[in-house]
């Protein structure tokens, strides 16, 4: 007989009705398109072995849109394993002191050291909202402010061998 089964149908129809699925509509879905910007489909046209640094949710986005490497990003900053988050704290806390560096030879030493090509930046992040936008998560966001407190004349602030500019973001050739 098969009225149990349409039964269990007519149930399962009437609460999926009225209660709805039980899945949220705004979990997750968010659109990243945004993201693939000018600066972004640039890195795309760069040979597909090239090591980009830029901050970590820029990073991701690289990965994401332009498909190309890069020296860490958000998504690759959840420490699993010990070691390997010891060797991204390293990577982020030489980036940081690179991007904000008066000096444009840390620069070239942090390239040299970390095998980076090109370095994605933005001049807002140089200018009087530095502090400001000098934010990421604990203890970054706090070295990237300290940094940013204490120096005067950024070497990203006039960069040399800008290869392309999208508004305030640009990429340079960290390449000898």
């Amino acid at each position: 007989d098969r009225a149990p089964l349409a039964s269990a149908g007519v149930l399962a129809l009437f609460l999926f009705g009225v209660c709805g699925d039980g899945l949220p509509r705004n979990e997750n879905i968010t659109w990243f398109g945004d993201h693939d910007t000018a600066a972004v489909r640039y890195l795309a046209t760069l040979p597909e072995g090239v090591v980009v640094a830029t901050h970590p949710e820029r990073a991701a986005f690289v990965q994401t849109f332009a498909h190309r490497n890069v020296l860490f990003s958000a998504p690759t900053n959840i420490p699993w394993f010990v070691a390997y988050e010891r060797e991204m704290e390293r990577r982020l806390e030489a980036f940081y002191r690179a991007y904000y560096a008066t000096d444009p030879a840390a620069l070239r030493r942090f390239a040299e050291a970390f095998g980076v090509d090109y370095l994605v930046a933005d001049e807002r992040d140089f200018g009087p909202d530095a502090a400001k936008r000098a934010r990421y998560y604990a203890p970054w966001g706090e070295l990237a402010r300290s940094l940013v407190a204490g120096a005067h004349g950024f070497a990203l602030a006039a960069p040399e061998h800008v290869v392309f500019r999208d508004g305030p973001r640009f990429v340079v050739d960290l390449r000898p």
